[in-house]
C-alpha cells in the first residue's frame, strides 16, 4: 500500500503522481485504483485526446494524423489539454 509522509506543519496538498509505462502495462487501471483509494483526481491524456477528437475537429485532424502515422502528438496540444483539465 502507498504510504505518504508529510513534514510537520506543512500545508496538506494532495500528491501529484505520474504513472509511466509501455502500452498495455495497466497505467490507466492502476491510476484509477490509486485515485479511488486515496480520493485523488485521475487525469488521463488518452481520454483528453479522445474528447478533443470529438469536440475540436481542427485539432482532431492533427491528433488523428499523428496516431495513424505512429508519431507522437505535439507537446503543445497535450500540454494545453492537461493545463486546461487541471484548471
Amino acid at each position: 500500500m502507498l504510504s505518504l509522509r508529510f513534514k510537520p506543519n506543512a500545508p496538506r496538498r494532495p500528491p501529484r503522481i505520474v504513472i509511466l509505462g509501455p502500452p498495455g502495462s495497466g497505467r490507466d487501471t492502476q491510476a484509477a485504483i490509486i485515485a479511488k483509494q486515496f480520493g485523488l483526481v485521475h487525469v488521463s491524456t488518452r481520454q483528453l485526446l479522445q474528447k478533443e477528437l470529438v469536440e475540436n475537429p481542427r485539432v482532431g485532424k492533427i491528433i488523428s494524423a499523428c496516431n495513424d502515422n505512429g508519431e507522437m502528438i505535439p507537446d503543445a496540444i497535450v500540454n494545453r489539454l492537461i493545463e486546461k483539465r487541471l484548471k
